[in-house]
């Protein structure tokens, strides 16, 4: 079997594309029933027992156009009208003798049929209005359900494909309009049917035989240059449309339209095979007609215009293994799309069913067209807006993406979305579609940062948060922690920071309780349930907001939790307690390595930063959203750390667990003491004032048993509040234990 490249019908623009299917249905319908094909590059190939002559001999020759009619329309071509273009069009098939036109002649046959019944019983009105001093000037009133379920009762087979491509009726009798087609068939003024008779007359009359056969070879095989014809191809061609600004010659005039006839004719004749696709998705059932791979646009992966009214998106396949047309007809028809067990509905949700194999895997990649009316123009333009391809091998960081969803099209579908909820929206979803093309961890950390943000925005207004029902449902930390954590120390330190939590009791939680018995309320607007502990609700007066720097939302943390937490007893295992306060420190927590507490403590060393803080300000608010504590990276430090004094002092006093004190000739072994802060420390140190909370400190370690060397006064303390939000970094006994060790020394020396 040979194989013809089709160097003109290649992926974009849209007119081309749908001119490849065209040449593929009626070459298997009409030619080549055995024919397969395939895309290489660009660019269409088939492969049967054909030659590039015969294709071209066929077309010119032999072809038998698919009856396309929109009598329902007011250009459609049946008005009493009889010098408009419409009416000119039909006239030319209807007059005609050419045997290839029969069917198209009995179509018409018919649909004059439906006009006679219409204006018989009264759901087709044609007037005449006269004023005073104007011309007359005609009217039509059609009852759009009554005809079209006519047209569907009296059309012959060949025209049905057309109709069911164009405009389907519901069980409501309310027309609905795919969208590759317009409405109805109707491009603003433009109506396609007979922009496609138009061509059909002009490539079938006689007289223009060798152009016919010179556009052919242009559009088919990309070859020779003849001049083109001013024909509408509507938004099919966005280059060749007479669109503002489009004419060199008149500054702020419309140029002329310029087609090939072929492209246009064979650009229709391929739209049809998506006709039994509406059918099929939408049968006769409520609801809005869909053409397959058809969703709407969430205005991300492209750039959009300012003020752009975006109709939907076209998702174009390709396939890159030969494939039968009855093959390619089917999986057409079945449009599979499919994300979280259902069709896509929008741009993004068809990148994530690429992403995760959610569509059928003859397919290999989709060219993605943005339909959309722009620059004010009338009639809308498919733009294409880039290449997307089908992964290989299931991503399980788009897969996570569904657990956000449903709260997502909770807020998607709030009507008035202040401005703000809106904006984060869009970035959310931004966000999502970044994933689709590269799911890294970072960029999945992006998503619950711009996430947390929008759980923000909706939190300040009462309205929007009433009716999206409550916040971002927490996320399964077994799932999303392993693919979340990319190694860098600010994932480390957020994750540790804000997934904090105490121990569940059996009573319901106190007021206090709910306000900060985990670390997620201190960084979203939100409370624990009156009575369920792993249930979240809004929260009016949320501790600390996502503005500002990480060192004082850390610090605010620090001081929200010391208050609210200010009669809580320590630990309720047997062992000794010194001093007086409430146990600051969370229950459980995933540790944090030395290494990490000396890079926040020391942001900058060598004029080099250790801490992205703006990072690790957004991933706290990421972190937030995680159910609990996920298990961490650790890194492999071969270098000795240094711990800071100040730190290694109020250490052990925000720590969960008990310290042992030093082996004395008593007690060799020494004994364990929870050691408790004060309630005034977390809010002298925010103002500065580290003598005092040193001097108390110093002393509550020497009664436990422990010998500092240090003096309160000799403590340095460069940034206070900086101090004050590292104490909430949980770390581990055993280096809370050597960091009390150290003081004892009197320097930081070496803890390795």
């Amino acid at each position: 079997m040979a194989v013809v490249a089709l160097g003109g019908c290649r992926a974009t623009p849209l007119l081309s594309y749908l001119q490849a299917l065209g040449v593929l249905r009626l070459l298997h319908e009409q030619c080549a029933p055995d024919l397969t094909s395939y895309w290489d590059g660009s660019t269409l190939h088939v492969k049967g027992d054909l030659t590039q002559e015969t294709i071209a001999k066929f077309f010119v020759e032999e072809y038998e156009p698919t009856p396309m009619l929109s009598p329902w329309n007011g250009g459609g071509g049946f008005r009493t009208l009889k010098h408009e273009k419409g009416e000119q069009a039909v006239a030319e098939i209807e007059t005609s003798d050419d045997s290839r036109l029969a069917s198209f002649r009995t179509a018409i046959s018919a649909a004059r049929v439906v006009w006679d019944l219409g204006r018989r019983d009264g759901w087709v009105e044609e007037r005449w209005k006269e004023k005073a001093g104007e011309t007359k000037r005609y009217s039509l009133k059609v009852d759009k359900a009554t005809f079209l379920a006519a047209c569907r009762a009296v059309f012959p087979d060949e025209a049905l494909d057309w109709l069911d491509a164009a405009v389907v009726l519901t069980d409501a009798r309310k027309p609905q309009f795919p969208l590759l087609l317009g409405t109805g068939g109707n491009l603003g003024r433009l109506d396609l049917a007979t922009t496609y008779m138009e061509a059909i007359s002009d490539l079938f009359n006689p007289k223009q035989t060798n152009r016919s056969t010179q556009l052919l070879a242009h559009a088919l095989f990309g070859e020779g240059n003849p001049k083109l014809e001013n024909l509408k191809a509507g938004q099919y061609a966005p280059g060749a449309a007479a669109t503002m600004n489009s004419w060199a010659f008149d500054a702020g005039t419309a140029g002329r339209n310029v087609a090939n006839p072929w492209s246009v004719v064979l650009g229709m004749e391929g739209a049809l095979l998506f006709a039994s696709g509406v059918a099929r998705r939408f049968g006769g059932s409520q609801g809005k007609a869909t053409m397959p791979f058809t969703v709407a646009s969430d205005k991300v992966g492209y750039a959009a215009a300012e003020g752009e009214d975006v109709k939907g998106e076209f998702w174009a396949p390709i396939w890159q293994r030969p494939m039968t047309v009855p093959e390619l007809r089917r999986v057409i028809a079945e449009g599979r799309l499919s994300w979280r067990g259902k069709q896509a509905a929008s741009g993004v949700d068809a990148a994530k069913a690429l992403s995760t194999l959610g569509v059928d895997r003859g397919f290999s990649h989709f060219e993605r067209y943005v339909i959309a009316n722009r620059f004010g123009g009338r009639s809308p333009l498919a733009m294409p807006v880039g290449s997307f391809v089908a992964t290989r091998q299931p991503a399980d960081r788009v897969s996570l993406l569904s657990t956000t969803d449903t709260w997502l099209a909770r807020v998607r579908g709030q009507r008035d979305l202040p401005r703000a909820a809106g904006s984060a929206l869009r970035r959310v979803q931004a966000a999502q579609w970044k994933v689709t093309q590269n799911p890294d961890s970072e960029a999945l950390q992006d998503v619950l940062v711009k996430l947390a943000a929008l759980e923000w925005a909706v939190s300040r207004n009462p309205r929007i948060a009433k009716a999206v029902g409550g916040p971002v449902p927490s996320l399964d930390r077994k799932a999303w922690g392993p693919l979340l954590d990319d190694g860098s120390v600010e994932w480390r330190l957020a994750a540790a920071l804000a997934t904090q939590r105490d121990r569940r009791l059996s009573r319901p939680p106190t007021s206090s309780e709910r306000r900060s018995a985990t670390a997620n309320v201190l960084f979203r607007p939100v409370t624990l349930h009156d009575t369920y502990w792993n249930r979240l609700e809004w929260d009016t007066r949320p501790t600390a907001g996502p503005r500002g720097s990480v060192t004082d939302r850390l610090a605010a943390a620090v001081m929200a939790r010391s208050v609210l937490a200010a009669d809580r007893a320590g630990s309720d295992i047997n062992v000794l307690t010194v001093g007086v306060g409430g146990q600051v420190a969370f229950d459980y927590a995933e540790w944090v390595g030395r290494a990490d507490v000396d890079a926040f403590l020391n942001s900058l060393v060598d004029g080099r930063s250790l801490v992205d803080e703006r990072r690790l300000n957004g991933l706290l608010s990421a972190a937030a959203l995680l159910d609990g504590p996920p298990r961490i990276k650790w890194p492999y430090n071969d270098h000795p750390v240094m711990a800071d004094p100040a730190r290694a002092v109020l250490g052990a006093f925000f720590h969960p667990r008990p310290v042992r004190t030093p082996a004395t000739d008593e007690n060799p072994e020494g004994h364990d003491v929870l050691l408790l802060p004060g309630r005034s420390w977390p809010r002298q140190l925010h103002a500065g004032r580290t003598a005092g909370v040193f001097r108390e400190a110093l002393v509550r370690l020497r009664t436990a048993g422990f010998e500092p060397a240090v003096r309160a006064g000799s403590v340095g303390v460069p940034d206070p509040r900086r101090l004050l939000a590292s104490l909430l970094i949980p770390v581990t006994t055993g280096d809370v234990q050597k960091a009390i060790y150290m003081t004892q020394q009197g320097k930081g020396e070496d803890l390795s």
